[in-house]
Order: C-alpha cells, then sequence, then structure tokens
C-alpha cells in the first residue's frame, strides 16, 4: 500500500473514531441531561410539596396561634376580673375594719357616756335624799299643825310629785269662802314657786321663792297667803 493510501486510511479511521467519540459524548450527555432533567422534576415536586408543607403548616400554626390570642384574652379577661373582684374585696374589708374601728370609738365614748350618767345618777339620787331629809325636816311641824291652819286659813296641800307640793287656800275672799287660792312648790336644791293661780306678779313670785328659801316654812307660807289676800 502506497504512503499515500496509508495516510487516507489513517485519516479515516481518526474520523471515525472521532465520531464515535461524539457520539459516545452526544449520549453520555443527553443520559446526564435527562438525569439532570429527572433530578430537577423530583426535586422540583419535592419541592412543591414542601411548599404545600410547610404552607399546610403555616396555616395549622396560625390557627394554633389565633387560639392562643383567644385563650390569652380570655385568660387576661378573667384576670383582670379577678383582680377587680380582689379590690372590690379590699375595699370592703378596708370599710368594714374602718366601720369597726368607728364602732369600737363609738361603743368607748358611750360608755363613758354611761359612766357619766351613772356618776350624775348617783350624785342626784344623793341630793334627792338630802332633799326629802331636808323635805320631811321642814313639812314635820304640818302633821301638828294642819288642824290650825286649815281651820284658820284653810290650807289644803296635795303632794303631786317626788319633788312638787300644791298648796290651796280658802278663807281668802270674804265675798267667797270657799274660793281657792293655790300654788304649787318645786322643792329641789332651792325652793321655787310655780303655777300661782290667780296668778302673781313674776317679780312677787321671785321674792315668794326667795322667803322660802330664807325663812321657816310657816312665816313663807304666811306671805303667800298675804300675796293672795292682796288679789282680793
Amino acid at each position: 500500500m502506497s504512503t499515500l493510501s496509508t495516510n487516507r486510511f489513517n485519516d479515516l479511521i481518526d474520523l471515525q473514531q472521532l465520531q464515535r467519540i461524539a457520539e459516545d459524548y452526544s449520549s453520555h450527555l443527553e443520559r446526564k441531561v435527562s438525569s439532570n432533567q429527572s433530578k430537577l422534576q423530583q426535586e422540583r415536586q419535592a419541592h412543591i410539596k414542601l411548599i404545600e408543607e410547610l404552607r399546610a403548616h403555616s396555616r395549622e400554626l396560625s390557627i394554633k396561634k389565633s387560639a392562643i390570642e383567644q385563650e390569652e384574652a380570655k385568660q387576661r379577661n378573667v384576670l383582670e376580673s379577678s383582680v377587680e373582684s380582689l379590690y372590690t374585696q379590699r375595699r370592703k374589708v378596708d370599710e368594714l375594719l374602718k366601720k369597726k374601728k368607728e364602732l369600737s370609738d363609738s361603743k368607748n365614748e358611750l360608755e363613758l357616756e354611761i359612766n357619766k350618767l351613772k356618776s350624775s345618777i348617783n350624785e342626784r339620787e344623793t341630793q334627792l335624799t338630802e332633799i326629802n331629809k331636808k323635805l320631811e325636816a321642814q313639812l314635820a311641824w304640818i302633821p301638828n299643825q294642819i288642824s290650825d291652819y286649815e281651820r284658820y286659813t284653810g290650807l289644803k296641800f296635795d303632794a303631786l310629785e317626788e319633788t312638787l307640793i300644791q298648796f290651796i287656800f280658802t278663807s281668802i275672799d270674804p265675798n267667797e269662802y270657799e274660793r281657792e287660792f293655790s300654788f304649787k312648790l318645786r322643792i329641789d336644791q332651792a325652793y321655787s314657786i310655780e303655777d300661782t293661780i290667780p296668778q302673781l306678779e313674776d317679780d312677787v313670785v321671785k321674792s315668794l321663792s326667795n322667803e322660802f328659801n330664807r325663812n321657816r316654812f310657816e312665816v313663807a307660807l304666811r306671805k303667800v297667803r298675804e300675796a293672795f289676800q292682796k288679789l282680793v
């Protein structure tokens, strides 16, 4: 074989090898591209699935978040209501404590007033006892002399209260011997005349009251009778 033929043959062989290499590479690329496309498709599907799962999870979390927020708001309302109730109860307790203190203070004040009243009552009872003794002593003459007074002055008397006696005179008015002239004598720490019938002047009543406090009882009675006689 000539050299030229040999070279052409060799070139032909190289071309065929190149063609096979090209075909092999092309086939390899197609397989690789196909494989990559398949992987990309799988990854895309997986990515889409993951996105759907994430969206579903996000919706689930949103629902849970909403439920938690509602429960939180409910618990907040319950807590605020409980706190307000506690404040209200505390105010009531404070008011009750204040009322208790006021009642305690009032009780103490009342006890002081009661003790003062008891002391005053004891003093008044002592004074009343002394007054009764004084009255008994000053009226001791009445049982022995009442007949003479009734006979000559028409005097009668009646105890209206423990410290109030009414005296009645007759035989004063010469035109009407049975006409009554009366007065009431209040017997306390001092004597005082009340309710004169017929009515005597205020200054006369005051003067006669002083007579009972200054003179003997029968002397003061005589002066009262004389004052009534001046009205006739």
